[in-house]
């Protein structure tokens, strides 16, 4: 396998789903994300890849309607995954599966609020990604569903003023220019972005009507209220290689 001539800085983007539905998903997902730093590193070096910076970070949902705070959102610092394993190891034991019980759930939300609070990816790397996972077993809520059940007068910790106000809005972000990006503060543009979906084959808005179809997105379709029996280490991993 021949290597690349050039250095790549990246960061991986872990979107969580968090309610009681997706708990048999958590021995998967927690056992490899705390092998992470071994079998990542040792992934994308039998495939030739020099990735010398490669930071983590992970944002654990609920459903906004049923939870508030960081019950419902709560983004973790980022890590460097080559020098900061314990303490990202700590994060991972931090995670806790309650909730939900009924669909749909707050992904979309979730999804936008993660990529809106990544910090800037701080490198002099020649290559850049950022490469963002979304787990979730359901289909979710809109952006409108909020207005649909009364506004903030009925959510007062909902956090309206930080979302788009539909998925029109949040398309334009995804795919805007310099100025407009929703990835412009993290100092990358759409060419270096990597969104993986793991959701059911048809959950809105993740279906090849919407997100689905989005540039640089793959999907991976996963059965509703499963326990995403399709997703193993080797899937991830080679989702980061191809990212990478």
């Amino acid at each position: 396998m021949s290597r690349q001539d050039y250095c790549t800085a990246g960061r991986l983007l872990c979107v969580v789903d968090c309610t009681g539905s997706m708990e048999k998903f958590k021995q998967m997902l927690t056992g490899f994300l705390r092998e992470a730093p071994y079998k990542i590193r040792k992934a994308l070096d039998e495939h030739g890849r020099r990735v010398e910076q490669l930071e983590i970070q992970l944002a654990i949902f609920r459903d906004f309607f049923e939870e508030k705070d960081e019950e419902a959102f709560k983004m973790s610092r980022v890590y460097n995954l080559y020098t900061e394993r314990e303490e990202f190891e700590e994060e991972v034991n931090k995670m806790d599966w309650y909730g939900g019980g009924d669909d749909p759930e707050s992904s979309l939300q979730a999804l936008y609020l993660a990529m809106k609070k990544s910090p800037k990816l701080e490198t002099t790397a020649i290559k850049k990604r950022y490469i963002v996972f979304l787990f979730t077993d359901n289909p979710s809520h809109s952006f409108e569903e909020i207005f649909n059940r009364g506004g903030v007068e009925c959510f007062p910790e909902y956090p309206v003023n930080e979302l788009p106000k539909d998925l029109d809005t949040f398309y334009n972000e995804y795919h805007g220019n310099e100025q407009t990006s929703i990835f412009t503060h993290i100092g990358v543009e759409l060419k270096n972005v990597r969104l993986n979906i793991f959701a059911p084959e048809n959950a809105y808005p993740f279906d090849t009507n919407n997100i689905g179809s989005w540039a640089n997105v793959v999907k991976i379709c996963v059965t509703e209220n499963g326990r995403l029996e399709d997703v193993s280490e080797n899937t991830l991993l080679a989702a980061i290689v191809a990212s990478c």
